[in-house]
């Protein structure tokens, strides 16, 4: 309670704005005839009709007939005819919001996006608490945390009915608790356990969080205990294992044997590594996956794509983490290898995933805690660099860099995220946003 009461009055105003603007994205953009205003950028409303689909088929049906794996295609008129049972991803997030539309008796979007943003009320104070706690300047920690907040990262996918929603809220949990275990100066049982949980529903979130939270499992091992084979990554290593296992499970039970659920999941895996299937090459990119794609998608999209997100532009990030880089190292070594252990597990899916990643802009908000532990290290030691520029005597090509980066921040800014969130896809929407 004492954090809550703790928390500048500024940071509750934000609260406010923020999520009226969700709300009123709510109330006003529309599942199936939003246009952009839940595309890939915006809350990717192409895989909440899949969660949709999922919720009213629970509600009708219940859970048993699939496994409580959700079914696509389902119109909510009882007619299971063209519809189908999707298996390779797990189905955490269609069973929350199956739960959500039987114990509301509801059939509406609308209503069903109670629960996510309910979630996202939590992940509004959990980051401030995360960033506060991780972070060794408070002030720079909740200007970092507002700054996430007021992005695109936060606004457009608080009312997700997906996996994207769930997926940051208990990926920055994992990390906040796995933190305060490490620090703890006697790391009980109870708190392993509760981090095994939280493992445990990651996996039945997404895969992509699985492969985030065993980076961090390990990177955190090797950091605190200078290695990998320890009762931690063992214990939360075997709770990723039975949270895939209950996903596998699910698959065998509807498929009917092992064999079939194995291959299904296979296929799919290649699908989204190589853009290679047992049918041909018939993912998104219509193509295989080459070497060059690999490179093109960390050395250019991810830093252009940064901007749609997050209201420092990558370009401008890569520039201030390059001019912050050994500062941070020499002012706090402990966090400066969490921030690499972070960047290494906010990479890993893109660099596994390699198709999925091209195809779907949204696996940028991966970077999302990095991002904001990156602010609160980097933006001090800028500031300060700033002031030095623009001193009496500073050299005048300081000026002009800093100027030009500063102007280029703003720029970003009021296009991609006051113009394009804040009021065309979000207050404006309903008189010219579709």
């Amino acid at each position: 309670m004492n954090f809550f009461i703790q928390l500048p009055r500024y940071v509750y105003l934000i609260f406010v704005f923020v999520f009226i603007l969700v709300l009123w994205r709510v109330a006003n953009i529309d599942l199936y005839n939003s246009n952009k205003g839940r595309d890939s950028i915006h809350g990717d409303g192409y895989t909440d009709k899949f969660t949709y689909s999922a919720a009213q088929f629970f509600h009708d049906y219940g859970f048993k007939k699939t496994f409580a794996l959700p079914v696509l295609d389902y119109k909510g008129d009882f007619d299971t005819k063209g519809t189908g049972v999707y298996t390779h991803y797990p189905a955490y997030p269609d069973i929350i919001n199956g739960i959500t539309a039987k114990i509301l008796n509801t059939k509406s979007d609308k209503l069903l996006r109670i629960t996510p943003v309910l979630f996202s009320v939590i992940l509004f104070f959990l980051l401030f608490k995360t960033l506060i706690t991780m972070l060794p300047d408070k002030k720079w920690a909740l200007i970092a945390g507002s700054i996430i907040v007021l992005s695109n990262y936060f606004i457009a996918w608080a009312d997700n009915l997906h996996k994207h929603l769930y997926e940051e809220f208990y990926k920055w949990l994992y990390v906040f608790l796995l933190y305060l275990y490490y620090e703890a100066k006697a790391p009980g049982k109870i708190r392993l356990a509760i981090l095994a949980l939280v493992f445990f529903i990651i996996a039945n979130v997404s895969f992509d969080g699985i492969l985030y939270a065993a980076v961090v499992t390990v990177g955190f091992s090797i950091i605190y205990n200078k290695s990998i084979l320890t009762k931690e990554v063992f214990v939360l290593g075997l709770a990723a294992t039975l949270g895939f296992g209950f996903h596998l499970l699910q698959n065998i039970f509807y498929f009917g044997s092992i064999q079939s659920a194995i291959a299904d999941l296979k296929n799919a895996f290649f699908q989204r590594t190589a853009g290679e299937t047992q049918a041909g090459y018939i993912n998104e990119l219509g193509r295989p996956v080459y070497w060059y794609d690999r490179i093109a998608l960390i050395g250019l999209y991810w830093p252009n794509r940064i901007e749609r997100f997050f209201l420092v532009p990558g370009w401008a990030m890569i520039i201030i983490g390059a001019m912050c880089f050994r500062t941070v190292k020499k002012n706090n070594p402990k966090l400066f290898k969490i921030l690499l252990c972070l960047c290494v597990a906010t990479f890993s899916w893109s660099l596994l995933m390699v198709q999925h990643t091209l195809v779907h802009i949204f696996n940028t908000r991966h970077i999302g805690l990095f991002y904001a532990l990156m602010l609160g290290c980097c933006l001090p030691i800028y500031f300060n660099k700033l002031k030095q520029a623009f001193s009496p005597g500073a050299p005048v090509y300081l000026k002009i860099f800093h100027g030009g980066l500063l102007i280029y921040i703003f720029a970003m800014v009021l296009s991609q995220q006051v113009f394009d969130l804040y009021i065309r896809y979000g207050f404006a929407y309903p008189y010219f946003g579709k």
